[in-house]
């Protein structure tokens, strides 16, 4: 077992703090942008410059956190903030909800997209790629800031977190949840490199997006039984974390994505 002394702040700087969090953050980002031009060369309809993928992605971060912090505040903490309503606004002291970011950067990216006739659909299928590797990046921000730990567990490789009230042995879910991350970035990009470059516009567009709803809704659903639920909600309906059930949206919404995509190719094959 490894007792963890949590050290958010990698340096100080003139008085400003550069903490693990937010550089991870940056690096994601970074990441996400280069990795992302790189993958769009090989796509001849994505034709739009390096500014206009760099003002995408960041018009696509913004919503992405104002979103997690607008489903953070009303879905995991309402009775709190609903009279303490300034601190809704300090994002700084934590309390994003992923599920909620997902939804603000799909839509922010929607209409950046949508106004600047750049072709959404396949925009959302390279991003998805490079962004499963910066989420990776983010829990193991989660794990140096000795936040989103695991249950309790006796496991060999528990870990004991001076920041815990409890000072309990628990899972390192958020290493989990890192490799978990990781393991969708290498099936979206082995299948982007070996399948999707070679099929037909019409049969590609939007497929990786609708691998990358239903592989992270199913893995987080089961990494999240590892998973310490938020203190102010505990267990919800059958047991399950305001997680899951956000997870198994996220599965069926790709089921029902995928079958309406098979329907519109059908649809369209029968009309020509």
């Amino acid at each position: 077992m490894l007792t963890y002394e949590p050290h958010p702040v990698l340096f100080s700087l003139f008085g400003f703090e550069i903490r693990y969090y937010g550089l991870f953050y940056l690096i994601g980002f970074l990441v996400v942008f280069f990795m992302y031009n790189r993958l769009s060369k090989r796509l001849k309809g994505l034709n739009h410059s390096r500014d206009k993928a760099f003002e995408m992605l960041f018009w696509g971060l913004v919503g992405g956190i104002f979103f997690a912090r607008l489903f953070y505040v009303f879905f995991y903490d309402f009775s709190y903030y609903s009279t303490h309503i300034l601190e809704s606004f300090l994002i700084w002291k934590g309390g994003l909800s992923f599920h909620g970011g997902l939804v603000g950067a799909v839509f922010f990216t929607y209409l950046f997209c949508k106004h600047n006739s750049i072709d959404f659909l396949e925009v959302a299928d390279i991003v998805v790629i490079p962004a499963a590797l910066a989420l990776a990046l983010g829990r193991l921000g989660n794990f140096l800031n000795g936040e989103l730990y695991g249950r309790v567990t006796n496991v060999p490789w528990a870990v004991r977190f001076t920041t815990d009230p409890l000072l309990k042995p628990r899972h390192p879910s958020q290493i989990y949840e890192s490799f978990k991350n990781v393991l969708i970035f290498l099936i979206l990009y082995l299948f982007f490199r070996l399948k999707y470059i070679r099929m037909k516009v019409r049969e590609r567009r939007g497929l990786i997006l609708i691998y990358f709803i239903f592989l992270y809704g199913l893995f987080r659903f089961f990494v999240e039984f590892f998973r310490a639920p938020d203190p102010q909600l505990g267990l919800l309906w059958l047991g399950l974390s305001m997680g899951q059930w956000f997870s198994l949206f996220m599965v069926i919404s790709a089921f029902l994505l995928y079958f309406f995509k098979r329907y519109k190719q059908n649809s369209a094959r029968i009309t020509n």
